[in-house]
């Protein structure tokens, strides 16, 4: 399935393979929650395809059925989960199955997620790959930032990044998915305009959650139970809640210095901000953008960490300085 945004690159990529110029590596990068798995595993299934039309997979033949039930046995993903590395064993395995025949007379195509995941070892043996591709072979591989990909596989790839699209389109498609509710240029700006992490979280009703810490920080002074509510919400995916709290932190800022709406991510939360502008000093402010952000990268270095302490000591200080 190819989302609306990402319909201008594909079109482009079918100009390619028309003109006989896609390289037999791609390397696609995008921030988190674009599509781009979603991407490659079309442009997969277009070079398994038996009979494609006009460079799309036509559903119909038999190794579209089979990769469409994910039994395709010349279609290869390599994944890994967060933190860990793609292994050498994993590289040897895909590379060994691109120099055999194809099992169905046709191309093969391996797909790898988290391309910034390779260990020195694993980046080398895929170098090897690169350098000589076995005929009717292909490598799509993924990434969110191609610096921390060993250079040397980066540069022996075709390029293709697929960023972020406008907001109003952004904003548009979410409405088609939520004909009832009213989907809002907030939820798209606090998950950094990615439209799937933004679906995701409207699905969840984070936003609600979202609404709560704005709500509790202001009763921090008043009530006792406040800090313990926020330290709950924020404990649940303390990361992502943690840059929920970088944006409010930005938007103060902003308010402070009369930057305009349109750059403001919490914008249904003006008189809020303008409210506690005058509570935080833009020194105060600085001060707690710099220990979330020394927070942040604490807890993703370590994740022995007991977020929970070192959330609780971020809010008593937040606490102190509203006084």
């Amino acid at each position: 399935m190819l989302y609306p945004w990402l319909l201008p690159h594909w079109e482009k990529q079918q100009m390619q393979m028309t003109a006989g110029r896609l390289h037999h590596a791609l390397f696609i990068t995008s921030a988190s929650g674009m599509g781009k798995l979603s991407y490659a595993q079309t442009l997969a299934q277009t070079l398994l395809c038996k009979e494609p039309i006009g460079w799309e997979p036509c559903h119909q033949c038999h190794p579209c059925q089979l990769f469409e039930t994910s039994v395709h046995p010349d279609y290869y993903l390599v994944s890994t989960e967060s933190g860990k590395v793609i292994g050498v064993d994993q590289i040897r395995h895909i590379s060994q199955k691109l120099n055999e025949y194809s099992q169905l007379a046709g191309n093969k195509v391996v797909i790898i997620e988290h391309a910034e995941s390779f260990n020195l070892a694993s980046a080398n043996a895929l170098l090897k790959t690169l350098e000589e591709p076995s005929n009717g072979s292909y490598i799509i591989l993924l990434a969110e930032n191609k610096s921390q990909v060993l250079p040397t596989i980066y540069s022996r790839c075709q390029k293709l990044h697929l960023p972020a699209p406008p907001e109003q389109e952004t904003l548009l498609w979410l409405q088609q998915q939520f004909p009832i509710e009213t989907p809002t240029l907030t939820a798209i700006r606090i998950n950094h305009g990615a439209p799937l992490h933004t679906l995701s979280y409207l699905n969840n009703g984070d936003d609600g959650l979202r609404q709560e810490i704005f709500s509790n920080i202001a009763l921090l002074t008043q009530q006792p139970a406040a800090i313990t509510r926020l330290c709950e919400i924020i404990t649940d995916r303390t990361l992502e809640k943690l840059s929920w709290l970088q944006f409010i932190l930005l938007d103060l800022q902003k308010v402070n210095r009369g930057v305009g709406v349109d750059y403001i991510v919490n914008t249904d939360q003006l008189e809020w901000l303008t409210h506690f502008s005058t509570q935080l000093s833009q020194d105060k402010i600085t001060q707690l953008q710099s220990e979330l952000t020394e927070l942040r990268q604490l807890l993703m270095q370590n994740n022995n960490l007991t977020a929970e302490t070192l959330v609780l000591s971020f809010l008593i200080k937040l606490k102190r300085f509203i006084n």
